[in-house]
């Protein structure tokens, strides 16, 4: 809260500094950067480094905050921190991690450590783990001591064993005022104190201490507002909180008026720099001018959900929590983002005035993210969060406006608010508006699998929503061209299929061929990618009929075309569903496609009539015939051009293996024209893909076979030359094979 308020600190183009991530290099390699040696401690060998190394203090430090905080912080990994020759720790940070209390005992033992902050871990803070670090100097050495929720409960004479604490954070336990006084009665340095959440009650509970603090934390602890006057004793405080989380239920005329008996006294607390009064209501406006007249070393003033913040005496030159200004309410969210009753308004009030900027703010993502990632689980934060986030985000337009690391972040806590609020309609809209962001799709790096898979349920919940309809498929259509084959397959459910195909049905039935539809046959197309599971979900869907349908009624449109092809394309890769195919109506359309003038339209109807060729059985009667079909592909394929971009994207070669080891030149020609377009292309992608899918060998027979068609055998030469090219230019690893190989 002592902090001066700015909102230019934060780079939202590269937040992160080299220090930082050399810092997440080595939390996330940490094993790999070390090994056992024969020193046992407990019951296991002590870790080093695997290169000497001597870690300054302030590295050492940091390494272990970000094990610490990374949950990566155990027992055996606080071992390579234990030894005073390979490192130096003062100041010990190892809140949320998993070290117990031998974990403790060893850090307390093998250094000199002045500040230690144990919030949120698992260690039990009793006088008989304290007791066993008797004899050592650690306890005389510790000033700073932060145990704020503290999971396994503490124990006030466990304190009292560090009689130089100048520093104490003892907020939100259980602490009473009799372990109050024990607390404040033995520890004679002692200058600043949190007991904030605590049931502390009387005054009388500070013992000594009321004339040695500096500074006082008391948020929300019954003393703050039972009789504030009886602040007035604590001569030397520079600081003082005494907000308190407000209530539906708070009379606020009591509470204020024994609030304003501490601001009339306008010689109190003259040296007070900070003071912190958020949360009691109604406070009137002349104590409080007295109060500010008498106090001019004040520095900040803390007024959120006061209604005091609109004041029009307050000073212009100090920071002030509230909500009358874009000022006060930046200041809130910096200061209190762990507070959700002040945070929710904060927010709110943020998202009405942001509306009506005209220029991009940014680095205002900095005090909105905090407060919704502290509160996952809150509805009203959550929908605060997401509608402040679109606002500050929309207008980002180019890479360099946001990095994807904020991105990643921001799309991570938009997930995590999908699947707690799974049926809460507006907050998934709001979700899915900041997910729908070219930026966002294209650069961030998050779960994408996630991001699919709520996308998905928000569209089979909300079908009747169009917004989310639309939104919902984009996201899908770009991010499962992202996930991998087995995620894909996960995500292909039967109730997904059904819902995608409903929407295409209903299109066809209304005759409206729409971005939606358009959007729709991209999902379907890559959940049918090398899956064949989902291929088969969707031919038992009745997928193939309506398909068929769309292509007569929309059979002029060349993205609605190119779309259906590619998911039948997927489905005549997969040998067992080939016959679905074999129908006069299909193989009629399809060859109808090869006379298109399109050449992407082109191939893909000359891939699906090469699949099921090799299901066409001599016995089966279909019009056109094999032979008719045969003959069309093979004069199709030598009157393409090569067109000028890369016109399909492949996950791996292997559905063209069974095609090249065919006996029909026609089969053969196609799926070599295919390669050598997609190599040609984008080299560097598939040239590698030749060797991993089994490609090489064949296709280099083939080139080499005086008895092959020569213009198969053409098209393959070009391919080994595209890759000849590619290996000179040392783009493929050098363990790959030489280029004579191929």
């Amino acid at each position: 809260m002592t902090s001066t308020f700015t909102t230019e600190s934060w780079n939202t183009l590269s937040p992160l500094t080299l220090e930082d991530i050399c810092l997440d290099f080595i939390c996330k390699n940490i094993e790999n950067l070390t090994f056992e040696v024969q020193e046992p401690v407990g019951n296991f060998n002590k870790l080093a480094f695997k290169v000497p190394v001597f870690l300054h203090e302030r590295l050492a430090e940091a390494i272990v905050r970000q094990l610490a905080s990374t949950n990566r912080l155990t027992l055996k990994v606080l071992t390579l921190f234990l030894d005073k020759t390979t490192c130096r720790l003062k100041r010990a940070c190892i809140q949320d991690s998993n070290i117990r209390e031998i974990g403790l005992r060893l850090l307390l033992m093998h250094h000199t450590i002045t500040d230690l902050d144990l919030r949120r871990t698992e260690i039990t803070f009793s006088l008989n783990v304290i007791s066993s670090l008797e004899g050592y100097e650690c306890t005389s050495f510790l000033k700073r001591l932060n145990i704020s929720s503290a999971k396994n409960g503490l124990e006030s004479s466990a304190v009292c064993s560090f009689k130089n604490l100048i520093f104490l954070d003892i907020s939100k336990n259980s602490i009473t005022d009799a372990d109050l006084k024990v607390i404040c009665d033995s520890l004679k340095k002692l200058e600043e104190l949190n007991i904030s959440c605590n049931p502390i009650c009387e005054v009388e509970s500070f013992g000594t201490a009321r004339q040695r603090l500096k500074s006082l934390k008391a948020y929300n602890c019954p003393v703050a507002w039972n009789n504030p006057i009886d602040f007035a004793q604590f001569k030397n405080l520079r600081h003082l909180d005494i907000s308190r989380k407000p209530t539906r239920h708070m009379l606020p005329g009591d509470d204020a008026e024994k609030l304003e008996m501490l601001l009339s006294q306008r010689d109190a607390l003259k040296d007070l720099e900070v003071l912190d009064i958020s949360g009691t209501q109604r406070v009137m406006d002349r104590p409080l001018e007295v109060f500010l007249s008498g106090h001019p070393k004040l520095t900040f003033l803390g007024l959120c959900k006061t209604g005091s913040s609109y004041a029009d005496f307050l000073p212009k030159d100090i920071e002030i929590t509230g909500e009358a200004t874009e000022q006060q309410i930046l200041s809130s969210l910096q200061n209190y983002p762990d507070r959700a009753s002040y945070m929710t308004e904060s927010l709110s009030r943020l998202f009405h005035i942001s509306k009506n900027w005209t220029e991009q703010r940014f680095e205002i993502l900095q005090y909105v993210l905090p407060p919704m990632e502290m509160h996952p689980q809150d509805l009203r934060m959550q929908m605060a969060s997401t509608a402040c986030i679109f606002n500050l985000t929309r207008s980002a337009k180019n890479q360099y406006d946001l990095h994807p690391t904020i991105l990643g972040k921001i799309a991570s806590l938009v997930l995590k608010a999908m699947s707690s609020f799974t049926n809460k309609h507006e907050l998934i809209r709001n979700c899915l508006l900041i997910l729908d962001s070219p930026l966002m799709l294209r650069y961030a790096k998050f779960d994408y699998y996630e991001a699919c898979m709520s996308a998905m349920d928000a569209l089979c919940q909300f079908i009747n929503d169009l917004n989310i309809v639309r939104l919902a498929t984009k996201i899908c259509a770009v991010l499962t061209a992202k996930i991998s084959n087995y995620e894909t397959i996960a995500l292909g459910t039967d109730r997904h299929f059904k819902t995608l195909l409903n929407i295409v049905k209903d299109k066809v039935e209304s005759q409206r061929s729409d971005y939606v539809l358009s959007l729709t046959l991209s999902v379907l197309w890559n959940l049918t990618d090398d899956a064949q599971c989902t291929c088969q979900l969707f031919v038992d869907g009745q997928g193939l009929k309506l398909f068929i349908q769309v292509l007569k009624e929309f059979g002029t449109e060349n993205v609605i075309v190119k779309k259906v092809l590619g998911t039948l394309n997927n489905v005549a890769e997969v040998d067992f569903l080939r016959p679905h195919l074999l129908t006069d109506e299909c193989v009629g359309l399809l060859s109808d496609l090869l006379d298109r003038t399109e050449i992407q339209v082109c191939y893909f109807a000359g891939g699906i009539l090469s699949n099921i060729a090799l299901a066409w059985e001599p016995h089966l009667s279909v019009t056109p015939n094999k032979s008719q079909i045969i003959r069309k592909m093979e004069k199709a394929v030598l009157s393409w051009e090569t067109p000028t971009e890369e016109m399909v994207a492949y996950r791996s070669f292997t559905p063209f293996v069974p095609l090249l080891k065919s006996n029909i030149t026609a089969i053969r020609l196609w799926a070599t024209w295919g390669i050598h377009h997609v190599c040609t292309k984008n080299p560097a992608r598939y040239i590698p893909l030749l060797i991993s899918d089994g490609i090489k060998e064949i296709i280099t027979k083939i080139s080499q076979d005086d008895n092959e068609d020569v213009r198969l055998k053409s098209f393959c030469q070009k391919v080994c030359e595209q890759a000849k090219k590619l290996y000179l230019k040392d783009v493929v690893k050098d363990d790959t094979p030489t280029p004579m190989e191929l």
